[in-house]
């Protein structure tokens, strides 16, 4: 993989099986994204990760998260490659990590993800930010029976960043330096929500 380039990062659940099985579960996830995303891992006690609290920004980072989605069963993140090797290793530790802490509180053995990772190199400004919207309209799946109701839900879907694109939030996992220079303050949220005719109201795919 090639320094200073994005990538499309995504997994799924072993045989289509949830991932994500409580908010805990998704906290923790989204924790891990940060704890991981170091050159030399910082060792920390487990209760570090479990108390609501993110750990520190990333010191000497392997990737830059540009945004990212957690449904049940599946994650996706466009992510920029910063040090050599960054993609696969931030993955092999966040994969490694968090099925280490599902399966001990879940009870269970074995693997959690499908396979390896997938990921796809990200070759134009276009493709970077229709890429974006489709990980950012990912939830809109969960609400099939009103579009009206779907915009609003997503806009308040919290495992996404999404509400921190339209200043709901403010997320410290992502570096949303590319977007903004690209969009004005409420421009990216029309960007997103104009799509969803187009996309086919919860069934279009990438």
């Amino acid at each position: 993989m090639v320094n200073e380039s994005y990538y499309h990062v995504y997994n799924r659940g072993v045989d289509r099986r949830d991932i994500f099985l409580s908010d805990e579960d998704r906290r923790r996830y989204l924790r891990s994204c940060i704890l991981f995303n170091n050159q030399i891992v910082i060792p920390r006690k487990p209760e570090l990760l479990i108390d609501g609290s993110h750990p520190h920004q990333a010191l000497d980072p392997l990737v830059s998260i540009a945004c990212y989605v957690l449904m049940n069963n599946h994650v996706h993140v466009v992510l920029k490659q910063i040090a050599d090797n960054g993609v696969a290793k931030f993955m092999q530790r966040l994969g490694t990590g968090y099925t280490k802490y599902f399966n001990r509180k879940h009870e269970r053995t074995g693997s959690l993800f499908e396979s390896t990772y997938k990921s796809v190199l990200v070759e134009s400004e276009e493709q970077f930010l229709h890429l974006t919207r489709y990980v950012h309209l990912n939830p809109i799946d969960l609400f099939q029976e009103d579009e009206d109701d779907g915009v609003r839900a997503l806009q308040e879907y919290r495992w996404s960043s999404f509400r921190h694109y339209i200043g709901k939030t403010k997320d410290p996992i992502v570096d949303d330096l590319e977007l903004k220079t690209l969009f004005r303050p409420d421009g990216y949220r029309d960007f997103v929500l104009d799509w969803i005719p187009n996309r086919g109201f919860a069934k279009a795919k990438l």
